[in-house]
């Protein structure tokens, strides 16, 4: 049986202080983890609007798509713009899938969301889009594309007017 000894020895000292230093360095270790998660979510989305924003070709695109300037055929295959647009849609892939995994929130993708949106609308891209997706559909089971497919009517539903 067990007795209860309400004594305090030099023993269960040394050992509350243990504990509690354990504690307190598990704290510790849990604020620093947090601080360098949000660092890395911060420098991730820098480093992606820098490439876009330092890309001439980039920048010019977008706002083809935003004043519905760009028009997509066929005729655009193969050609220098539709690498530009690949790339474009790429850096919004980036930003979907890591929003979908998780890895950056609604607060984060703000930054990013009117742009994605206006992209993600345009009718001309989802031409595009389409096309790509009947062309892998018939040999994939992954869609070319596919997170920024899945955000984009996730965005345009947090972001809209009520």
């Amino acid at each position: 049986m067990m007795v209860w000894n309400p004594e305090i020895t030099m023993g269960n000292v040394i050992l509350a202080s243990l504990l509690l230093l354990t504690f307190v360095g598990l704290i510790t270790n849990f604020v620093q983890m947090r601080k360098n998660l949000l660092q890395k979510r911060a420098e991730f989305l820098i480093t992606l609007a820098r490439e876009y924003l330092l890309d001439p070709d980039l920048v010019e695109l977008y706002y083809e798509i935003d004043y519905e300037r760009f028009k997509f055929d066929e005729s655009v295959l193969q050609t220098d713009q539709e690498k530009k647009l690949d790339k474009l849609l790429y850096i919004y892939e980036n930003i979907a899938r890591m929003y979908v995994m998780d890895n950056i929130n609604k607060n984060d993708i703000k930054y990013f969301a009117y742009r994605f949106i206006r992209v993600y609308q345009n009718p001309e891209v989802k031409k595009y889009v389409a096309l790509l997706n009947g062309w892998y559909g018939k040999k994939l089971t992954v869609k070319p594309f596919e997170a920024f497919q899945k955000v984009g009517p996730i965005l345009e539903r947090e972001f809209r007017r009520r």
